[in-house]
């Protein structure tokens, strides 16, 4: 994602477990969550907003917008104010989201770098780092700091974020689905075995429900609309039938010898 962007590989150099869009813990289904949730944490470096950071949810040591979890974040702004002390670089960021974010930047005394220089206030810098929060202040210790060498890049970091956060949301929601979990007032059946009714294809978890129960009927006929009521009865009238018209309007399933009975368009 961000190769040939002018995003993080061409201003950090790469190699930092960047964020990409196969993110680190979504993909190996043999590991536990916690696994996941741990390596998403350590890999990923999620492009954010200020807006985002300072609205963020903490939970514990973690930090949440909306379904993304935040350890390791990107912002790109302005720098309105900075102050060196004996161990660090405070500086103030704005991105115009929000009120400019402190960021800091520890210093090695023992040793000069670029990392000791001071970027001057009126500089746009993309900052990489931690977010933390302190007497419920929010704050980023920054990894990394570096002057835009194209104004582009302040772009390209805006639909950067939508992007991410368009993806780790839809990665979450998927984790999430497919762990087994109980229906309200369905019962456990064999036709939901080996089936965790995962919405896919843009479909709602109700539109899911019911076209797994349609594709796994094996009846010539179909199944009936009254059968899909008997054996959902968590899901009401109006919204069985919405579901099954927004179903058919789609070419999921089509109706057989009547109005009220159905079949997949999968089956075979």
């Amino acid at each position: 994602m961000w190769a040939g962007t002018g995003g993080y590989d061409s201003a950090f150099g790469g190699g930092g477990g960047g964020y990409t869009q196969s993110p680190g813990g979504f993909a190996s289904p043999s590991a536990t969550q916690d696994e996941k949730k741990s390596r998403s944490r350590s890999q990923n470096i999620v492009p954010c907003t200020v807006s985002q950071l300072l609205s963020a949810e903490q939970v514990d040591d973690t930090f949440r917008v909306l379904d993304v979890e935040l350890s390791q974040v990107l912002i790109v702004g302005i720098i309105r104010q900075a102050e060196k002390a004996p161990t660090n670089i405070l500086y103030k960021v704005d991105d115009m989201s929000a009120s400019p974010m402190d960021v800091r930047q520890w210093v090695d005394t023992d040793e000069e770098g670029n990392d000791n220089v001071v970027v001057p206030p009126g500089t746009y810098v993309k900052v990489a780092g931690h977010l933390r929060s302190f007497q419920n202040k929010k704050s980023l210790v920054a990894f990394k700091i570096m002057p835009l060498e194209d104004m582009n890049e302040l772009t390209t970091h805006l639909l950067e974020v939508v992007n991410a956060h368009m993806i780790l949301r839809h990665a979450h929601k998927f984790v999430n689905m497919s762990e087994p979990s109980s229906v309200t007032g369905m019962e456990s059946t064999s036709t939901y075995e080996g089936n965790n009714a995962m919405p896919s294809g843009g479909l709602t978890l109700h539109q899911t429900q019911i076209l797994k129960l349609i594709q796994n009927c094996t009846s010539s006929e179909g199944i009936s609309l009254e059968d899909l009521k008997n054996r959902l009865p968590s899901i009401n009238l109006p919204t069985l039938k919405k579901a099954v018209e927004f179903l058919s309007s789609e070419g999921h399933i089509y109706s057989t010898i009547d109005d009220e009975h159905f079949k997949s368009t999968d089956a075979e």
